[in-house]
Parts: structure tokens; C-alpha cells; sequence
């Protein structure tokens, strides 16, 4: 969202083995609808999505994986809000022989921030999350040594990510999934919160970080500089993608395919849609809260939508 438009990736199923052989979609609408604008087509399988005040970012990649002589890539992508010239923030090779895995990413004046989960066949211990410039392109690495970090928000100070963690007794790495946070310039490296359950989402305000226990079934908040953990709401199905404003968060649940909401002190748990299909992600601005459903199967997702419902 940037108070005008509605912004989001589309792809079909299935990652481009071969680098620039996708075609997926980078799309925009206004908020109060009307006819969807493509800012960038043939994309390999876009996927996270941000917005400043001049861009929209999203990143891309190809899996490389079918020979061991080719190599896929990781890409930070971005175009004009009002559409125009693709550029290329950064592009990384993916080795042979390696899985890596680059997800969510995060975008203030200076950089886009990006969660390097880790190349998971060898070593889950070796993520990262790291800060790419946006005048060069240059990468720096903020945090190593991460268990699996995914997800990533950021303020005018700092920046917050999950680390998955592996919980597998079997695994040489063993760490429960945990909330980070550090000085987005670099410095100390922060843990928030440890949870033994699966985060599944993050949300930022001026004062707490709120994120969703999707196999907890709950959703939870904790002040920006740390301390006792609150539970706004439990006995939820599934809860996974998170937004926030001035007076409530609002979260999906996968389970039963519901939008719901409290306030930001927790109590009353209002469900303010049901019998959503697949639903993806949500946003919020001062009047509604937008959803995107994946569309089916059966009709290859070519069904999808972008939903808004007001009032909130």
C-alpha cells in the first residue's frame, strides 16, 4: 500500500529453472479499484513486495537446480510507482550444488533489507540478514550466524526479523524460532523473544513489534525495546500474515479461512470475513483492510483476487 495504489506479485506455478524464462507479474490498482496496471511482466517468480514514496521493490529467483552446471539467482527488483524502467537493485548468483534461500524484504531511504535464510542442505545456521544499498548496490551484512531468518520489517532505527529456528530434535542446530532485532546501521544483535512456536508474520507501530503463532494459534505483541510478551488474542485457526494501524491488528487465519481484528490492548476478537479461498497476505490503510486470495487449482490461480472490505 501506498495510500493511492494497491501493490502485488502474481505468478503460476512452478520456479523458472533457467534465469528470465518466467512470467510472472508485478501489478497495481487503485485503492478503490478499477483496471490493474502491469509495472513489470516476465518476472522468475516474484514474490516479496514493498513500496517507498518513488518505487515499488520485489524480489525474484530461478532454481538453477535441474543440471549441476547451471546457476539460478536471486534478484531485488524495482520500477515507478506510475510504471516505467525495471532496474536492477541487486542480483545474486545461487552456486551450484547449494539450496539457498533469500525471502522477505524490507525497504527504508538507505537500503532494502533482505532475510538470507540459510543454504539449508548444509548448514542451517549460516543465515543472514543483510542491507543492500540503494545508491550502489553494494551488500552489507547486518547479522550472521542466524537459525533460518524469513521474516523482516523495519523502522527509522532498526530493523526486526523471525529466525524460523529448528526445532527438529534431529538437527545440528536445535534453536527454537526466535524475534531479532539491531540497529539498522549495524550493531548489537537483539533477541525480543524465543518462541518454541512458529512466527509466521511480523507488524511494526511506534511502540511494539505484533506478529502471529500460526501452530499457537496466537497473536501476540511485545514493546520495541523488549519486555514481557502480551496476548492479544488465542484459540485462533492458523494465524499467519499481520497488519496494523493506529487502533487495532487485524491477521488471516489459515485454518478457517477468516479475517479477524482486535484492538491494540487485545480483548474482543471480531471476525470480519469468512469463506475467504487462500488467502495471502493482508494491508491496511485508513479505511479498509485489503486482502489477496491465490485463486484454485483447478483453474490453474487463474482466479485470484485483490479484496478490499470497509469499513474496518
Amino acid at each position: 500500500m501506498d495510500g493511492a495504489g494497491v501493490y502485488w506479485t502474481e505468478h503460476p506455478p512452478g520456479t523458472p529453472v533457467f534465469p528470465g524464462t518466467g512470467d510472472g507479474r508485478v501489478m497495481k490498482v487503485p485503492v478503490d479499484g478499477g483496471t490493474p496496471t502491469v509495472l513489470a511482466s516476465e518476472q522468475d517468480w516474484p514474490s516479496s513486495i514493498q513500496v517507498d514514496a518513488t518505487s515499488v521493490y520485489w524480489t525474484t529467483w530461478s532454481e538453477g537446480m535441474v543440471d549441476p552446471g547451471l546457476r539460478g539467482y536471486y534478484s531485488v527488483m524495482r520500477a515507478p510507482l506510475a510504471g516505467g524502467k525495471i532496474g536492477v537493485v541487486v542480483s545474486l548468483d545461487q552456486p551450484p550444488g547449494l539450496f539457498r534461500w533469500y525471502n522477505d524484504i524490507a525497504v527504508d531511504a538507505a537500503g532494502v533489507y533482505w532475510a538470507f535464510e540459510c543454504d539449508w542442505r548444509n548448514d542451517p545456521q549460516n543465515g543472514s540478514v543483510v542491507e543492500v544499498s540503494l545508491a550502489d548496490g553494494s551488500i552489507t551484512t547486518l547479522a550472521s550466524g542466524q537459525s533460518r531468518p524469513y521474516r523482516i520489517a523495519v523502522d527509522t532505527s532498526n530493523v526486526y526479523w523471525v529466525n524460523r529456528g529448528s526445532q527438529d530434535s534431529g538437527s545440528q542446530d536445535n534453536r527454537p524460532g526466535s524475534l531479532m532485532k539491531m540497529p539498522s546501521g549495524g550493531g548489537d544483535v537483539i533477541t525480543l523473544y524465543a518462541s518454541q512456536s512458529y512466527i509466521a508474520d511480523i507488524a511494526l507501530d511506534a511502540t511494539h513489534v505484533y506478529w502471529t503463532s500460526f501452530d499457537a494459534g496466537a497473536v501476540t505483541k511485545i514493546p520495541l525495546g523488549g519486555g514481557s510478551p502480551v496476548t492479544l488474542a488465542s484459540w485462533q485457526s492458523g494465524p499467519a500474515d499481520i497488519a496494523v494501524d493506529a487502533t487495532s491488528v487485524y491477521w488471516t487465519n489459515r485454518g478457517d479461512s477468516t479475517v479477524a481484528k482486535s484492538s491494540l490492548d487485545g480483548g474482543t476478537t471480531t471476525t470480519l470475513a469468512s469463506g475467504q479461498s487462500a488467502i495471502q497476505d493482508i494491508a491496511v490503510d485508513a479505511t479498509g483492510v485489503y486482502r489477496t486470495n491465490a485463486g484454485t487449482y483447478a483453474n490453474d490461480y487463474k482466479d485470484g483476487t485483490v479484496m478490499r472490505l470497509t469499513p474496518k
